[in-house]
């Protein structure tokens, strides 16, 4: 190493282990109990956090991290127990911690009560992270849909949804984004959960033995993960 190398290395030193020692302050306390799990905000907010008070009370004795990042964190490095990722292709057949994603027509009672052709009618709600969506659903199905009157294109799955929610139009729902909002009512899919999504999701483990209360999340993940 140069002379400029090891002077370099030395100024980095001292913030790499201070980022070590806070590392191992937020996540080292809650090992004895607790599961780190990093996964993306808009699936934290909308797929997971719902249901997480059912998770600690089957197990009482656990308590979820949940690190919400875009970013693919190294978990062995971070000290992190596992990952939910979502990965534009396929489930991968045969690893029992992938999941396909189902992605259908969603919208509230009201909009549906005319009967699922009418409510097509009402299709305005596009999500510009999946602008194919309509698309995909039509060639999965076999329907033919005439041209929506009107749309309105929004950024994100989460401003999708709050539209939904408020009966502004028709959107695809994509699993897990949209499980809460169907068991709880507010929405419906009038033709069903059964349509592939064009990506899955995938658990990812750290290199450490998973004792119980990870395995009891990877469970829980995986039953959420399942097409409702």
């Amino acid at each position: 190493m140069t002379g400029a190398g090891r002077r370099y290395a030395d100024q980095l030193a001292a913030p790499l282990t201070e980022i070590a020692g806070l590392t191992e302050r937020l996540f080292g306390a809650s090992r004895g109990t607790g599961v780190t799990l990093t996964v993306g905000p808009v699936v934290a907010s909308l797929g997971l956090i719902p249901f997480v008070a059912g998770l600690e009370s089957d197990h009482p004795d656990l308590v979820l991290q949940l690190i919400t990042t875009t970013r693919l964190l190294d978990l062995d490095a971070m000290g992190i127990d596992l990952a939910l990722r979502y990965e534009r292709k396929p489930v991968t057949e045969g690893d029992p911690l992938s999941f396909p994603e189902y992605a259908f027509p969603v919208c509230t009672p009201e909009l549906a009560r005319h009967g699922a052709e009418q409510t097509l009618k009402q299709r305005r709600l596009l999500n510009a992270a999946h602008a194919d969506d309509w698309q995909r659903w039509v060639v999965a199905t076999g329907r033919e849909l005439a041209p929506a009157p009107r749309e309105m294109r929004l950024d994100t799955s989460e401003m999708v949804m709050n539209a939904a929610l408020r009966g502004m139009g028709v959107t695809i729902g994509r699993t897990p984004l949209v499980n809460d909002a169907l068991l709880n009512g507010q929405l419906v899919a009038p033709f069903g959960t059964a349509t592939p999504g064009e990506g899955s999701y995938r658990i990812v483990t750290s290199s450490r033995h998973p004792d119980d209360k990870v395995q009891a999340v990877i469970r829980w993940l995986g039953n959420l993960l399942g097409r409702p």
